[in-house]
């Protein structure tokens, strides 16, 4: 922790000399344990560095590679042996469950980075947070799946019906992948910004269809009035349903309309209520577009940050020593040294140097107090030309 004038605390030199650190032999460099903490809480929390992302690409190959397997198992036919797959997916089952049950343990241990998961109220509200509710049923039912499928278990040879029934263990992991929610709330912001659009599209659109399918059913029973209770074209949830295919796809070829009119009808109203999906489409992809554009130009927002506040700190260091030193009441003695380190520093990097030195002010400070001077001397502090 810093003072008020830059000065290490003593609370902070004590934790700094507690903490436990690892020397690396081959590097020679001292990796502290607050350090592998803030390394593994942006490996989970916040991936953004390329190690993290090939983290969580393995995970995900193996996750894939794990359906795959599944799916292979349960298309088999039955007089196919599956042995040889069932211990390959054991395998891959009992690594994910060891890799989860760490990654819960390492996040327990990790969180407390975050101020609000600080303390054991901090990781409770953070267990019982929807992602971690995610993790602990992943984990749950991984551990089943492990169980359906180990070797040992009697009933291992009719286990592809438990199979079948844990195939929504492999949707659930892809969920964690996805673990920071950027996709839903990237989506939540899409719908929020452009809610007026895409209900006013979707109230057209649902007035088309209805509009197609009343008056197709209409046109169909006013033709077929003699088959109208042996044929079942002439209904209207048969014209709704010829209706949402003809919306969505080309159609199956199974409903058709019958004459001129209810044709032309149907390809003319399709026709513009396709053009409806194509704005709402259109809607979401420009939005979807813009809010990513926003998102990076946040981000170099964020990075100009840091530099105007060092332009900022720079300008108030050289104002308070060339003009506001002589009003200060209280003179802290290791502001100075600091200071001056500062400017001869950074002196060399900027372009008129001899302007800005403190060795010029002192050189040409005719018309400033000797108290200043004084107080300079008494530091005993080398200044030099840059």
């Amino acid at each position: 922790m810093l003072d008020h004038f830059g000065q290490e605390t003593a609370t902070s030199t004590q934790n700094k000399r507690r903490s436990i650190i690892y020397h690396n032999s081959r590097f020679g460099n001292k990796l502290q344990v607050k350090d592998i903490r803030w390394i593994l809480y942006q490996c989970f929390e916040c991936p953004k560095h390329v190690t993290h992302i090939i983290v969580h690409l393995a995970v995900c190959v193996v996750v894939v590679a794990s359906l795959v397997i599944n799916l292979l198992i349960e298309t088999a036919e039955p007089g196919v042996d599956d042995h040889m797959l069932k211990l390959c997916l054991f395998a891959i089952e009992l690594t994910l469950a060891v890799y989860f049950l760490g990654e819960i343990l390492l996040r327990l241990w990790v969180i407390g980075i975050d101020h609000r998961f600080r303390g054991w109220r901090g990781k409770l509200r953070y267990m019982s947070s929807v992602n971690s509710l995610v993790d602990l049923t992943i984990l749950s039912t991984t551990l089943l799946l492990c169980h359906v499928l180990d070797p040992r278990n009697h009933q291992w040879s009719g286990s592809r019906q438990e199979l079948q029934n844990l195939i929504f263990v492999h949707l659930l992991r892809f969920l964690h992948l996805d673990r920071s929610g950027y996709t839903w709330n990237l989506l939540k912001r899409l719908f929020l910004l452009h809610r007026v659009e895409l209900i006013a599209a979707a109230f057209l659109g649902s007035l088309t269809l209805l509009c197609i399918a009343t008056v197709l059913a209409w046109w169909q029973s006013a033709n077929d009035r003699h088959q109208l209770l042996e044929d079942d074209n002439s209904n209207f949830p048969s014209a709704f349903y010829l209706t949402v295919v003809m919306y969505t796809t080309i159609g199956y070829g199974d409903y058709t309309p019958d004459g001129w009119f209810g044709k032309v009808f149907t390809s003319v109203m399709c026709w513009l209520a396709v053009n409806l999906l194509g704005l709402v489409s259109s809607v979401l992809g420009v939005g979807l577009a813009l809010l990513v554009q926003d998102k990076k130009l946040q981000k170099r927002r964020r990075q100009h940050i840091p530099i105007a506040a060092t332009v900022l700190q720079t300008f108030w260091r050289a104002h308070l020593v060339g003009r506001r030193f002589d009003q200060l009441t209280v003179v802290r003695r290791e502001l100075l040294p600091k200071l001056i380190r500062y400017d001869t520093e950074a002196a060399p990097l900027r372009p008129n140097a001899s302007e800005w030195s403190l060795f010029h002010q002192w050189q040409h400070s005719v018309d400033r107090p000797s108290a200043w001077k004084r107080s300079l001397s008494k530091l005993n502090l080398r200044i030099w030309n840059p």
